[in-house]
């Protein structure tokens, strides 16, 4: 049931300081305990009640464990529910806590090499494996455990505060945000973490985990600027040194769950109370485009696309390693150039900023762009091959459109990224494009649209794209032109007219509620953790770069 927007307990006088101090109560005797326990009152301490507390010079045993217990108080009075166990907090360098996140089996690098490299974000010259962990290492603020894990004394629902060298304060709202996970634990169950069939189906059912946790981090933020003291220590008490710029690519494939996720769960709300969002436990959204598009959930369920073998002896695919990337990743692959040089590459950078998200600072990024609205499915099969060079891969890239000028958008957003890239369109070839070996993408890239259909081959050279599917990179009876690229940033590209068939020849039509996952002979390439073939041995629930599990159900219903 929707509980008040404010429930207050007594009033108290506070006035809070320009340097993130929370001021002192000005009454002298603490305000009157409840006979039983409320929302907004936690273990002596209301939600509008002030603290003695100074996070200018960090914040001790003591003022944290009042901190907890006031945010606690908090996040009742915004979630409207009752938190049925005590929470231990802890403090843990993050030297300590990257074991955790650096565990997990790589089952198949090979396929996270490929699945990175497809989408423009780890080239060849780095190995995947190691910047997905040092993204999950690096990129975790605070983190909520679903399991117990003895090493660290943690057991489920525990909230552990991550802290890098120097630093000894944290912001109250990042306390906050993990307190929504705690009453996830208390009062969900977490029945499958190895039963997501993709890296997108994995973002969209985060997109609920994470996005109540974010928009709760929303209300939270607004009332600490109209009303609420809260602690706010200077970002500069961090020495962190952040993340590469691949790791950071790989942490922006994360961030839909908080920032559309935010704003999904705020729909829901809107429309339905607490209550509704609720019930999106019971059916978590089927893709990243349900998060994006709330008004596409639950009904727009995306098509099964299929990727038929048909390489050469030379080439084999990894199909257990398949994966399907989604809108959210789409968007990624086509706007990240334009974060990671700092210019305007295929989507300008402040394309994906929405101040209007109801998510929780700094996670205002849509995610939404006309080349990549149109998704309706896709799936990417990594191949291998014995006689390749180290660390080099091919795969076929199978997506599907809701119409043919939607896959005609995002055909031409591409090839302006394979533009970007440094990439000429091939003497004598159809749709056939190559970026120098030299570049950090250096490829052959087969790219052909058949209707409301597109299909990328990639193969170590332009003879490898008919090895990996047969067809690919066929001769054309009138050669193109072979320009030159002088520079990174200008080549051109001379491009095939776009299909006029509106057929689809390589999808599958869209699957119904029974077969829309796909069925792998064996294990799915992305189970428990964030990138394909990466199974992480513990589930954690963290703000910013995470690794985790799904949550099914909620036991009870307010």
């Amino acid at each position: 049931m929707e509980q008040p927007a404010d429930r207050r307990g007594p009033a108290i006088a506070a006035s809070a300081s320009a340097n993130g101090t929370d001021a002192t109560t000005n009454e002298t005797e603490a305000p009157a305990d409840p006979e039983s326990d409320v929302l907004g009152w936690e273990n002596g301490r209301w939600h509008n009640e002030s603290l003695d507390v100074d996070a200018s010079d960090g914040l001790d045993r003591d003022e944290s464990a009042r901190l907890l217990n006031r945010t606690i108080a908090r996040v009742e009075m915004l979630r409207g529910v009752e938190f049925t166990e005590p929470v231990d907090l802890n403090f843990r360098n993050r030297s300590e806590v990257a074991p955790l996140f650096t565990a997990g089996n790589v089952s198949r690098p090979t396929a996270v090499n490929a699945y990175y490299e497809a989408l423009g974000l780890v080239g060849e010259n780095q190995d995947a494996v190691d910047v997905l962990r040092e993204k999950q290492a690096g990129g975790a603020a605070a983190f909520v455990v679903t399991q117990p894990v003895p090493q660290l004394g943690l057991q489920p629902g525990d909230v552990t505060v991550v802290l890098d060298e120097g630093q000894s304060a944290y912001p109250e709202t990042t306390l906050a945000h993990e307190l929504v996970h705690t009453l996830q634990v208390q009062q969900l169950e977490f029945p499958y973490t190895n039963t997501v069939s993709s890296a997108d189906s994995f973002n969209a059912r985060r997109g609920v985990v994470e996005g109540e946790a974010s928009h709760v981090g929303y209300l939270y933020q607004r009332r600490c600027a109209a009303e609420w003291n809260c602690v706010s220590p200077d970002a500069s008490a961090s020495d962190s040194g952040g993340l590469g710029t691949a790791a950071t690519g790989l942490l922006f494939l994360d961030i839909v769950r908080y920032s559309a996720g935010g704003e999904f769960v705020a729909q829901l709300r809107d429309d339905g109370g607490w209550s509704a969002v609720t019930d999106a436990y019971d059916r978590l959204p089927a893709s990243t485009e349900q998060v994006i598009h709330p008004d596409r959930y639950p009904e727009e369920t995306p098509r099964n696309v299929t990727v038929p073998d048909s390489s050469g002896a030379a080439w084999q695919p990894v199909s257990a390693a398949s994966d399907t990337v989604g809108e959210s990743g789409l968007f990624t692959m086509l706007w990240y150039p334009s974060i990671a040089n700092g210019e305007s590459v295929v989507v300008s950078q402040r394309a994906a900023v929405n101040g209007s998200l109801r998510s929780q600072h700094p996670f205002v990024y849509g995610y939404e762009h006309p080349a990549t609205t149109g998704w309706d499915g896709d799936r990417l099969v990594p191949y291998v091959s014995e006689s390749a060079g180290a660390n080099e891969t091919a795969f076929v890239w199978e997506t599907a459109w809701d119409s043919t000028e939607d896959a005609t958008e995002f055909r031409e957003a591409y090839l302006d990224l394979l533009e970007y890239r440094g990439a000429t369109a091939v003497e004598g070839r159809q749709d056939t494009y190559r970026i120098p070996d030299d570049r950090r993408f250096g490829d052959a890239f087969y790219v052909a649209q058949n209707g409301s259909s597109l299909v990328i081959v990639n193969a170590p050279t332009v003879e490898g794209l008919s090895a990996v599917r047969d067809g690919a990179a066929p001769a054309t009876a009138t050669p193109t032109p072979y320009p030159t690229a002088t520079d990174e940033h200008t080549p051109t590209l001379t491009r095939s007219p776009t299909p006029s068939a509106t057929s689809d020849t390589t999808s599958s039509p869209a699957p119904t509620t029974a077969d829309r996952a796909p069925t792998p002979t064996t294990t799915p390439a992305t189970t428990s953790g964030d990138g394909p073939g990466f199974d992480a041995v513990l589930a954690l629930v963290a703000l910013l770069a995470v690794s985790g599990v799904v949550a099914a159900r909620r036991r009870d219903r307010h």
